[in-house]
């Protein structure tokens, strides 16, 4: 049976009450029907431990902690890690938005004007709390063989879920470009995912030593980063990605993308 909407037990947690209604009367209008409330990070942490809800849409900034600190709290907790996050800010910088996004979050709210974004992420949360096994055709997601490079550990585990969660087994996790190049010196990989932002070498430099240097140099690369310079993932894209990606993705898009991908 498909999860609904109304199946879900949510958590806003907004130090304003008046934001507070306001988003809970929004997410009742889409059907949600079992909200609870938290106004500090601590508040919400201590009801995390007596219940544990669908999905968490918090704002950035907290009278306690900020958003930040909230996910990354809730991803250090092997109980709380798999639970769906969503940001809903005016904040749009890249540095205090980047922890984030490598914290693994089903998506990122304007709260100036939530409506559209509010759609996608209740969306992309069923899809993720209930996801397909991906179609890949005549290949069987489980022979897939799957290089995962991130320096980020919630990264990876962000997105080891979601590929097991769409039927992905045999996914080896590097934590910077240089095991990732030993990876591919040592094991036949149908694609190779990888971050921008890594030590010893990044994601475009790994693409470039893929292209010109390995002996899998035709492998599919999808990169995927928070970065949203459009000049950046140009020269990513030159350097030999085949797409990217920027988190927090969307696993629908993701569904779509793999299967072209490993065409």
């Amino acid at each position: 049976m498909s999860l609904a909407l109304s199946d879900l037990l949510l958590l806003v947690v907004e130090p304003s009450s008046m934001q507070q209604k306001a988003l809970s009367a929004l997410l009742r209008a889409r059907g949600v029907q079992h909200i609870v409330t938290a106004k500090t990070g601590n508040e919400a942490f201590t009801l995390l431990q007596s219940q544990t809800p669908d999905l968490v849409l918090s704002s950035f900034y907290l009278d306690d902690m900020t958003g930040s600190d909230l996910v990354r709290g809730m991803r250090r907790e092997d109980a709380l890690a798999h639970v769906p996050f969503v940001l809903v800010s005016s904040e749009t910088r890249f540095e205090p938005l980047d922890p984030i996004r490598q914290a693994g979050v089903i998506a990122l709210i304007d709260k100036r004007a939530p409506e559209q974004g509010l759609d996608e992420a209740l969306a992309a949360t069923l899809e993720y709390l209930q996801p397909s096994r991906i179609d890949l055709g005549n290949i069987d997601s489980e022979d897939v063989v799957i290089g995962l490079a991130d320096d980020s550990r919630m990264a990876r585990r962000h997105m080891l879920r979601t590929l097991n969660a769409l039927g992905f087994e045999r996914i080896h996790c590097v934590e910077d470009g240089a095991q990732a190049q030993q990876l591919i010196a040592e094991q036949n990989l149908d694609i190779l995912i990888t971050d921008l932002h890594m030590p010893n070498v990044d994601g475009e430099a790994l693409c470039r030593w893929v292209r010109n240097e390995s002996a899998q140099n035709s492998i599919p690369i999808l990169a995927v980063t928070s970065d949203t310079d459009q000049q950046r993932l140009d020269s990513v894209m030159q350097a030999g990605a085949n797409h990217v990606c920027t988190k927090p993705f969307d696993i629908n898009h993701l569904c779509q993308l793999l299967p072209q991908l490993l065409k």
